[in-house]
């Protein structure tokens, strides 16, 4: 096997559970899997209770450090993003907002307004404001409106905001 170098962190007194992990873990190949019963024999401790730190610690070094990018796998382990992977993780994660956008709006929705000091008034209508924009930008119409002036091609942010403003007109 190959000796892989590890990441020297400061402090460099990472855990040694850590090191094994990244280790292990940039080995794989794009689009396999390691199972946690894998993992958790490379330490020997199991990496779904108390040791998930570990985990957690060793895939952000490979993101960050390697740009290796992974993702959990419930229940089975986790699995190295290959290339095209990535577009289905982006969406998954503007999804995942924009559930929590439409949370913080339905709870905004349950406030008595009129109830609120002043003060209170002052800053839940730009927290609000603020919610709404979010969700619009990211709900399926914007991701179309986005795609369609990318036309293929990568885009700056503004741009993208440029689009967006454009599909509101």
């Amino acid at each position: 096997m190959q000796q892989t170098e590890l990441p020297d962190r400061s402090p460099s007194r990472a855990h040694i559970e850590t090191r094994l992990l990244y280790a292990r873990l940039r080995e794989v190949e794009p689009g396999a899997l390691v199972t946690y019963d894998e993992l958790s024999a490379a330490i020997g401790k199991d990496v779904r209770a108390g040791s998930w730190h570990y985990l957690t610690t060793a895939r952000e070094w490979l993101e960050r450090d390697d740009k290796i990018v992974t993702e959990c796998d419930p229940g089975t382990g986790v699995r190295r993003l290959a290339n095209p992977d990535h577009t289905t993780a982006m969406q998954m994660h503007r999804k995942r907002a924009q559930g929590q956008l439409r949370r913080g709006l339905d709870k905004a929705a349950c406030a008595d307004y009129e109830a609120l000091p002043a003060g209170g008034r002052r800053s839940f209508n730009p927290e609000l404001a603020h919610l709404g924009v979010l969700h619009a930008m990211t709900g399926e119409k914007a991701s179309k409106a986005i795609a369609q002036a990318s036309e293929g091609k990568r885009i700056s942010s503004g741009e993208a905001m440029q689009a967006l403003l454009r599909t509101n007109d």
